[in-house]
């Protein structure tokens, strides 16, 4: 089955800063009538979208507000700060915010954040020394876009895979791509060949805001000087 996860579309109410848990069962605390935390019944699973209200340091440990009395510890969860275009994108433009150390993806129109997920983004580890696949860091720009392309490798050293009809694909250096991974749910770790693997869900909403632009009934295109790709940021170094 498909993984069912997906990121947040920003606005209102969501906006960044938000945050997102690490672990399964993480507890939400209360703050009971004498000022002392209480740890609730419900306790959220791994990859959970929450809402940062204010932080908050009780007892020499930081939390951050969710909701109106309820806390969960900081070091739980992953928090998604808002941040400036890089160098090299203008005023207006769309641009995509790759951030490797943390595996998160924040889309923005110039300064304002439209949508943040968890994805896979290339692996450090690799059948051999020559190979390499990490996803390139550094400013690119989406080339062109392909409702479903195939995708394929025969590197020494594994197993060769050929995977037709991989949907939301967009190029943005080389090889290198977003698209759709239906055969795995591990987003928010290194997993792929250099790509940047994305929930399907995740991977139809970019590609459908990301330009190129592209017509509706269009299975495919690449991008002009009139109708320019959006600029893709990467940047951060790849835990294991």
């Amino acid at each position: 089955p498909w993984s069912e996860f997906h990121g947040q579309e920003l606005g209102s109410p969501w906006q960044l800063p938000v945050a997102v848990t690490r672990r399964d069962n993480t507890a939400v605390y209360r703050l009971n009538e004498r000022g002392r935390l209480r740890a609730r019944r419900v306790q959220l699973s791994r990859r959970t979208w929450v809402p940062v209200k204010a932080r908050r340091r009780i007892a020499g440990q930081a939390y951050i507000v969710v909701e109106e009395g309820e806390l969960i510890r900081e070091d739980d969860v992953h928090v998604v700060h808002p941040t400036a275009p890089p160098e090299g994108v203008g005023e207006g433009e769309r641009w995509i915010d790759i951030d490797l150390e943390h595996q998160v993806l924040v889309a923005y129109d110039w300064k304002q954040p439209r949508y943040v997920t968890l994805v896979s983004t290339g692996r450090t580890k690799t059948p051999s020394p020559e190979l390499d696949y990490l996803t390139p860091r550094g400013l690119h720009r989406i080339r062109g876009k392909h409702l479903t392309s195939t995708m394929d490798n025969d590197e020494p050293g594994e197993p060769p895979y050929s995977l037709e009809d991989v949907p939301y694909v967009m190029y943005f250096r080389g090889a290198y791509a977003f698209h759709s991974a239906f055969w795995h749910d591990r987003f928010g770790r290194p997993r792929s060949h250099g790509c940047v693997n994305m929930a399907p869900i995740d991977a139809k909403w970019l590609y459908n805001w990301a330009g190129p632009d592209l017509p509706s009934t269009w299975h495919g295109g690449a991008a002009t000087e009139d109708n320019p790709g959006t600029w893709v940021w990467v940047h951060g170094e790849t835990g294991g």
